[in-house]
């Protein structure tokens, strides 16, 4: 027994050598290909911006090593070309995330065009964690598309008398606001319900993971359907290379 520890002791620097290695391979093609920077290890914790207050810890390499798993495939849908006309800066592979004072399992932050991913969200599937990717993602390409508070356009996609709530939007006892549960004609999840640009980030990270329970009702929801419309000709605007062609690879794997 104490041989088999040993033997289990002595390899784990080799296993956290390889999630160091993994990272350091990434970070050079991101780098590279995209301009956005990865970054592990070495941020500094709280960041203070005039809208926005960051808690968080730097992760240890074998969370972020698993979690670079997941991240590989999921970002590695997206053209560099859209990564870089995205705006997006910076992805901070971190535990403990904190967003003013509540714990999160990412946040994008506009003032320094980052992405903060909680790489040890273990009470969370692994489903919700890689849509929660593009969730973060797309609240950058928002902001550096449209950069408004407000969508009036988007809006009026919605059916007559529906409002956005982000209390009843989050509320507990109702499960994980994030799951596909169609709350009301024009929303795939209750926290759409919180705002537009929740609304289109939900859309956004359902149309890149193939859910098949949200392709369904999109085709039988005619809001839904107009949503998604809009959304891909904006980005199809925004970056060309989000084509048709694009959304059938993106839900391949």
């Amino acid at each position: 027994m104490r041989a088999g520890i040993l033997a289990w002791l002595l390899m784990m620097p080799a296993v956290a050598l390889r999630g160091s290695e993994l990272f350091d391979q990434l970070k050079k093609e991101y780098l590279q290909k995209a301009g956005v920077e990865l970054v592990a290890g070495t941020e500094t914790f709280p960041l203070v911006t005039e809208h926005d207050r960051i808690d968080g810890v730097n992760a240890n390499p074998g969370d972020i090593d698993l979690f670079l798993y997941m991240f590989r495939k999921e970002f590695g849908k997206y053209p560099p070309e859209f990564l870089r006309l995205s705006g997006l800066k910076r992805i901070v592979f971190c535990s403990d995330l904190l967003h003013g004072g509540q714990r999160r399992s990412g946040v994008a932050v506009s003032d320094n065009a980052t992405v903060y991913l909680n790489v040890r969200s273990g009470v969370f599937s692994e489903r919700f964690r890689r849509k929660l990717m593009h969730h973060e993602f797309f609240h950058i390409v928002d902001f550096t598309s449209f950069g408004l508070e407000e969508d009036t356009e988007w809006e009026a996609l919605n059916a007559p008398g529906t409002t956005y709530n982000p209390a009843t939007a989050t509320a507990s006892g109702h499960g994980p606001s994030s799951d596909v549960t169609h709350p009301a004609p024009g929303f795939l999840t209750r926290y759409s319900m919180a705002d537009a640009r929740e609304d289109k980030a939900e859309l956004f990270s359902n149309l890149m993971f193939n859910d098949l329970q949200a392709r369904d009702l999109i085709k039988r929801d005619p809001v839904l359907e107009a949503k998604v419309a809009m959304l891909k000709a904006r980005l199809r605007n925004f970056c060309p290379q989000l084509d048709d062609a694009f959304w059938a690879r993106a839900i391949q794997f």
